[in-house]
């Protein structure tokens, strides 16, 4: 699965359920902390080992998921979703360390993050809206039903990394 877990992060947080005002909150928390630690990591300030960094990476989706099993709604999510962007920015900002010289990176890093914000912004939009119908309140197969294929798909990417 690889990259897949970020994008799919989302949407264990939309299966909580409909709370409006929580899930915004969650997914502005991700996006702000995903950008700030993903300029720390391009820039070579926050280095971790990336194997590591991609377990974490599934880890965060699985434990998301899996969260959704215990809790009846999804308030009080922020502080662990922008947790998890912070990992999710590391993996993102050191692959780009790794991919481009210096001083390219230096120039690019601005449109970049403001372009995967944006990105990040509407995927977190376009999964509310999609995964909204199946997680509404008294619905609560089938949000163990998405929360459950997203904890499998999450350990696929644990177990067969990248």
């Amino acid at each position: 699965l690889g990259c897949v877990a970020p994008a799919l992060f989302p949407a264990a947080l939309a299966a909580a359920g409909p709370r409006v005002g929580a899930y915004a909150a969650a997914g502005l928390a991700y996006v702000a902390m995903h950008a700030v630690v993903m300029v720390l990591a391009a820039r070579g300030i926050v280095v971790l080992d990336p194997g590591l960094l991609g377990v974490l990476v599934a880890l965060t989706l699985v434990f998301a998921a899996a969260e959704n099993f215990w809790r009846a709604d999804g308030n009080g999510r922020a502080k662990l979703a922008g947790a998890f962007g912070a990992v999710h920015g590391a993996a993102l900002g050191m692959a780009l360390a790794r991919a481009m010289p210096a001083d390219e990176r230096a120039a690019a890093l601005p449109g970049y993050v403001v372009g995967v914000s944006a990105a990040q912004i509407g995927l977190f939009v376009v999964t509310f809206l999609l995964v909204l119908p199946f997680c509404t309140e008294g619905r609560s197969t089938p949000r163990r039903v998405v929360s459950g294929v997203l904890v499998a798909m999450g350990l696929i990417d644990v177990v067969f990394p990248g």
